[in-house]
């Protein structure tokens, strides 16, 4: 309409006609440029919509994913519980029904009741540390004895050696003594139950060199290596990829009672101490490797 009214003026003789191709090319140049500008905004507009359609899709499947999560932790959970609750359950109600308990029923009954006792313990020291509640308390800890604190209360027939390296005959380290007897524990234990029953338990212990560390002060050593090897027995060979995971236990290991948190809470623990953990199956051989700074 303004380019039609712009030509009135040149066709009266007015304005010449230069003036209105000038003006009409104006107005053009300028309806385009906020055609333009309308178009990019409009641009922006959808993408932003985009933007925020894609990521209210992304924290929907990541919520999904989290809750799936949840819910199969819920059921391995359960799942253990119900399968390792269920023997000792069994022989702590064969005694109460007994009228006349043998000595060994009883001895029966009250490892049961031990083994309820590690389970809930176990499981409470994992939602401790699933939670990060569990509190670092550094006090001096002399590592050989308690070491032979843990093995004398060792209840077994397997032959466990300990072996000491010349520069390891009286160690002591920086660390959580509650955190470091649970962390000896659960690999002797862990050692002793999927040995054969003959089978022989070696722990060596030795100064040494963690690359990935600094070391303290001018010793040429910053901290103590433990390794804690067994025989392999019936649970067979466990996965090294997989075997500190929640829950997880070795393709034969069903056939004895045990939550698979035990390895779980080992290397939680070694990692807030600041160690290291490794597991290296060998020929007939099942070896730990723990690290632990001064």
């Amino acid at each position: 309409m303004a380019g039609s009214l712009s030509a009135v003026p040149t066709l009266l003789g007015i304005l010449p006609g230069q003036f209105q191709l000038i003006y009409g090319f104006q107005l053009t140049f300028g309806s385009l440029l906020a055609l333009q500008l309308m178009l990019t905004q409009r641009v922006r507009t959808i993408q932003a919509k985009l933007n925020k359609a894609k990521l209210d899709t992304e924290i929907t499947k990541a919520t999904a994913l989290q809750e799936r999560a949840e819910h199969d932790n819920q059921r391995h959970f359960l799942s253990m519980l119900t399968h390792e609750l269920k023997t000792p359950l069994s022989v702590i109600r064969m005694r109460l029904g007994s009228k006349a308990p043998t000595l060994r029923m009883q001895r029966h009954a009250a490892q049961a009741v031990q083994d309820i006792d590690a389970i809930v313990e176990r499981c409470a020291m994992v939602s401790r540390i699933d939670e990060r509640s569990e509190k670092l308390q550094l006090a001096p800890c002399d590592v050989n004895e308690l070491l032979d604190d843990i093995l004398s209360k060792q209840q077994t027939a397997r032959a466990i050696t300990l072996n000491l390296a010349e520069n390891a005959t009286s160690i002591s380290v920086q660390s959580d003594p509650v955190f470091l007897r649970t962390i000896l524990s659960n690999l002797i234990d862990n050692a002793v139950k999927y040995s054969p029953p003959k089978g022989i338990i070696k722990i060596n212990l030795a100064l040494g060199v963690n690359n990935s560390t600094t070391q303290v002060g001018n010793s040429k050593y910053n901290g103590l290596y433990i390794k804690i090897e067994n025989d392999i027995g019936v649970a067979g060979v466990p996965d090294p990829a997989y075997i500190f995971e929640k829950y997880y236990r070795a393709p034969g290991a069903h056939q004895q009672s045990g939550t698979g948190l035990g390895l779980y809470i080992v290397k939680a623990l070694t990692e807030q101490l600041g160690g290291t953990i490794n597991c290296q199956p060998q020929v007939g051989l099942i070896i730990f490797t723990l690290w632990l700074p001064f």
